[in-house]
């Protein structure tokens, strides 16, 4: 029995110790990792400075630079959350610029109701990062403009709520309306301004999909009843939970797809896919919205390669960056193209032009709006929506 026996409890002796040591690596590498985090963030005053230097202070005149650090640091250091069927959302956060309610809409600069006040007229605004307004104050976005232009012009009580999400598109935008209607939230009308984000989902994929494929994928190599186990094991043990989510982004670190949905020419059979893709959102979200008495209008943003003086634009790109915006400025062209040959009803607002002509730098980086377009853009809306409030 000795020797027969001998060899088991070697055995089960090596397996202990490396379990020891992958639990203990493992907990290491969440320990560090959580304290990277920690670091950068402690460190890093402003998130542009290091890609634009200095010269984003001159962007902000009349503030100090150490408010501009905390603006850009509360505009790009929160966090995204998850959010069924749209996949993520902004998270909720507190700061002094910037604020997000827990039901994920920004702030206009003023205390928020939820749900909206039946007494109100209630506007739902859904876009991208240029609607959440990344790098300008809440009291300074398009929401919060639109909100003060409506109030003062028809002396009706308007609440605007600001939907926009980074890096959403028509898609995106149809299925968190969709929701909220199916929750009960029905607004007077909803305004979708879109344009920019189209053109980086040429192939109609969310941000974030490949890493949930990637997770998911890990877990697939599991044997199914283990599956069911480790569950139940990760929902009654949070650390345990903590420990296989790091283990699990090693190995998608090493098979994962960049974070990068643009990977086509920049040419006119793309360009005419992802054009008849927005139109068909439109005429799913105008269908819906008729259904439950919701007046949407929809809008083309401007963006900085369409129309806008290059000279007053001061900011370089990377080879990703400009290889989107070439497809979007192409894509630009067309739709102006199509909108004069087949306009796309009277609930559409062609807002990309509102810039031409313009001496100044309309923007706070490479694409997202300073205050001044921010205002310009939100007049534009307001005087699209008069008409029908």
């Amino acid at each position: 029995m000795i020797v027969k026996n001998g060899p088991l409890k070697r055995l089960f002796t090596l397996y202990l110790w490396l379990a020891a040591v992958s639990f203990s690596l493992a907990l290491a590498y969440f320990a560090c990792d959580r304290l990277f985090i920690e670091l950068r963030n402690a460190g890093d005053t402003n998130p542009l400075r290091r890609r634009y230097g200095d010269m984003i202070y001159s962007l902000y005149p009349g503030m100090e630079r150490s408010q501009v650090d905390k603006l850009l640091r509360e505009s790009w250091m929160r966090n995204l959350e998850y959010e069924p069927f749209t996949q993520y959302r902004e998270a909720r956060f507190k700061g002094e610029y910037v604020n997000v309610d827990e039901h994920g809409f920004r702030s206009n600069g003023e205390d928020s109701t939820w749900p909206p006040d039946s007494g109100a007229c209630n506007v739902f605004l859904f876009g991208g990062s240029t609607t959440f307004n990344y790098g300008v104050a809440d009291s300074c976005t398009i929401a919060a403009r639109l909100q003060e232009i409506l109030a003062q012009d028809t002396g009706k009580p308007v609440r605007v709520y600001n939907f926009g999400r980074a890096m959403y598109y028509s898609t995106q935008e149809r299925v968190l309306f969709e929701k909220l209607l199916l929750e009960g939230k029905v607004p007077q009308m909803a305004v979708f301004i879109d344009g920019l984000n189209e053109f980086s989902h040429p192939d109609d994929v969310p941000n974030y999909t490949r890493s949930l494929e990637n997770h998911l994928r890990a877990i697939a190599h599991f044997k199914p009843d283990y599956k069911s186990k480790s569950v139940f094991f990760r929902e009654m043990f949070p650390l345990a939970d903590i420990i296989f989510t790091q283990i699990s982004r090693l190995f998608q670190r090493n098979a994962s797809v960049p974070e990068e949905n643009f990977s086509h020419s920049a040419d006119s059979v793309l360009c005419g896919q992802i054009i008849q893709r927005y139109l068909q959102n439109k005429k799913m979200t105008e269908a819906v919205a008729s259904g439950y008495g919701v007046k949407a209008r929809f809008v083309w943003q401007p963006i900085p390669v369409y129309m806008y003086d290059k000279r007053n634009w001061v900011f370089p790109l990377d080879a990703t960056s400009k290889r989107v915006l070439d497809l979007t400025a192409s894509g630009y062209v067309m739709m102006s193209r199509l909108t004069k040959l087949n306009p796309p009803g009277g609930h559409f607002f062609w807002c990309a032009d509102i810039q031409a002509g313009s001496k100044e730098n309309l923007y706070i980086d490479i694409v997202h709006y300073g205050e001044s377009l921010s205002r310009m853009l939100a007049h534009e809306i307001a005087d699209s929506l008069k008409s029908c409030m």
